[in-house]
């Protein structure tokens, strides 16, 4: 009967949508990821080692003030010891959180990683499609005499030929040395 009246007075929880539930979740849930999997137990000691030197400068500063001490003696050190002064003095740590995230922050980095990986098999092996294209646009290129030789060389190499041509050809900048080399090798 209470619920009736509290829904008839207008004190009942607006419902949501459903789109704004998953923008809410999107702003308010958070997560951490796979290399921060300790961060409940790491969170309680930075906020107590936080808290323990925060004490620990209070205490400093309270050292003066004994238990027992005259009334002159505490005259004296009331004057030295007042709120500004310790408020000054005393700086409570600020914790930060690291390797937390929003659910939307998290989303949004995996749709960047997503898109960097698309094709990026293809681009890895793009340095060796253009220099194939290479060798066989210069190889194709050679008439007569020239392709007699460069056939004769790549026989010779693939024979087992010479190791000190196969280090010669690596090295040569010449395009028609490496057309030998990229075609001997495949």
């Amino acid at each position: 009967m209470l619920r009736l009246d509290w829904y008839i007075l207008g004190m009942a929880k607006e419902r949501k949508s459903p789109k704004e539930k998953k923008s809410l979740e999107y702003t308010r849930d958070h997560f951490t990821f796979a290399e921060h999997s300790s961060f409940p137990k790491m969170w309680k000691r930075k906020k107590t080692h936080a808290n323990r030197e925060y004490r620990r400068k209070s205490a400093g500063l309270l050292f003066q003030a004994k238990p027992g001490m005259g009334a002159d003696d505490v005259a004296l050190i009331a004057d030295d010891l007042t709120a500004a002064l310790f408020q000054k003095s005393v700086v409570r740590k600020p914790l930060r959180k690291t390797g937390t995230v929003t659910v939307g922050e998290k989303v949004e980095r995996k749709l960047v990683r997503r898109e960097q990986s698309i094709g990026r098999r293809a681009r890895s092996h793009e340095p060796y499609d253009l220099a194939a294209d290479s060798a066989i646009r210069t190889l194709t290129s050679l008439e007569g005499e020239n392709l007699v030789d460069v056939v004769r060389r790549a026989r010779v190499l693939r024979d087992g030929g010479n190791p000190e041509e196969w280090v010669r050809l690596q090295q040569s900048s010449d395009p028609l040395d490496q057309a030998l080399c990229i075609s001997c090798n495949n």
